[in-house]
């Protein structure tokens, strides 16, 4: 109230009084007693802080190559085959007579087969590849450092100070 009667000013129920504490007066004397009183602020400061806002950009990250590539290995097949064998056998002759009279050489021609193996290769399909992309959602935590103000209040001498902070 003393602030109010120093520069002229006055509650909702009292009118200025001239020279108020400055003429000698208390301060009951000049408020008419104690009442409750509107404070006028002196100046004010805003108080500030940076909020971080996030962007994202689309960034090349890399590329994948598929391709294909030829590899020759070694198959062992393992085949049943056959063959023919010639057979002679010695057995004694009954003491019987020959045909001929006749001692000469003589020959008899066999003919022997066996299963030649031969490889024919055929190319069949051994799986499909399909490539394409999708998109994948995950999370990544970005750190930076944000600023803030605060309020530094210093008082000197016997200065009394009351803080309150008002919820809006």
């Amino acid at each position: 109230m003393a602030i109010l009667s120093r520069h002229g000013g006055k509650s909702r129920n009292q009118t200025p009084v001239p020279g108020g504490i400055a003429a000698g007066l208390s301060e009951s004397q000049v408020t008419g007693g104690s009442q409750a009183v509107t404070e006028q602020p002196e100046g004010t400061m805003e108080v500030k802080r940076e909020r971080a806002r996030v962007r994202k950009t689309p960034v090349e990250k890399g590329q994948v190559r598929v391709r294909k590539e030829v590899v020759t290995e070694q198959e062992n097949i393992t085949v049943p085959v056959e063959r023919e064998e010639v057979v002679i056998e010695h057995r004694p002759a009954r003491k019987r007579r020959g045909s001929s009279a006749n001692i000469e050489a003589e020959e008899i021609r066999i003919p022997v087969r066996e299963e030649a193996v031969t490889v024919d290769k055929e190319v069949v399909v051994d799986e499909e590849v399909s490539v394409g992309k999708r998109k994948v959602r995950d999370q990544k935590t970005v750190s930076t450092p944000v600023r803030h103000e605060t309020i530094k209040v210093e008082q000197e001498g016997e200065a009394r100070v009351n803080t309150r902070r008002s919820r809006s």
